[in-house]
């Protein structure tokens, strides 16, 4: 199973369009969109969205955004014991050994050294584009 790890803030958004008031850039959606379709890939949302949230409400607040492959939303990481978001995802992993290939897409950085080679480091001030769009792609093919 292929699977992105997803940060919200910083992916999905930009400091440009939170400043609109626009917490989903369904123009962002459209590209995860294409990455879910072309890999098949299962979605893990890593984000700090999940704290408080359920699998449905994130659903049905991406899928008005424009995702189309909701349903391949399959789960978040642990909450945050640490505040260390590498150890969220390395627990996650632990416990679904079906995974064969990941990627992890945040405009953070606080995951473990071997965790970076599957990280596509997105900016806060511009968001997910084409450039880390095909950086997943590589990761997940």
């Amino acid at each position: 199973m292929k699977v992105i790890f997803l940060d919200i803030d910083g992916v999905l958004n930009s400091a440009e369009t939170m400043k609109e008031g626009i917490h989903l850039d369904n123009k962002k959606v459209v590209l995860l969109n294409n990455i879910i379709k072309e890999t098949g890939a299962k979605v893990v949302i890593s984000s700090s969205w999940r704290i408080g949230s359920t699998v449905k409400e994130i659903q049905k607040q991406l899928r008005l955004a424009g995702l189309r492959k909701y349903p391949n939303i399959i789960g978040f990481t642990p909450n945050p014991k640490t505040g260390f978001r590498g150890d969220d995802i390395e627990r996650w992993l632990q416990d679904n050994k079906e995974v064969t290939q990941y990627v992890i897409v945040d405009d953070g950085s606080d995951f473990f050294d071997y965790q970076k080679d599957y990280l596509v480091q997105t900016e806060w001030e511009v968001g997910l584009n084409w450039f880390f769009a095909d950086q997943m792609l590589d990761l997940l093919r």
